[in-house]
């Protein structure tokens, strides 16, 4: 069976959307954490050891956060992965 191609355009369209909402919130709070906590971004890469343009590409969801930097920022804020990544609401302590 053939799907017609403007039901297949709406699912794409659904897909992508559903998509860059579930990025964008999964970033938002590195860039909160950093604002809190009165950081440029510049500041933080070199925390992280990469470079402003990469860090930032981070914050707005267009890369993927490595584990091993994600690690990192948790540690450096003091919060659990779950935390950082928009999991959870709950702010625990980093290991707990």
């Amino acid at each position: 069976m053939v799907m017609p191609f403007g039901l297949v355009l709406v699912f794409f369209c659904c897909h992508l959307v559903v998509w860059s909402w579930v990025m964008f919130m999964k970033f938002q709070r590195i860039e909160d954490l950093r604002v809190d906590h009165d950081m440029t971004i510049r500041q933080v890469a070199q925390v992280l050891d990469c470079h402003r343009d990469v860090y930032s590409r981070y914050e707005k969801g267009v890369r993927q956060i490595p584990l091993d930097l994600a690690i990192r920022l948790a540690e450096f804020y003091d919060c659990s992965l779950d935390y950082l990544l928009g999991i959870t609401n709950v702010k625990r302590r980093f290991g707990n």
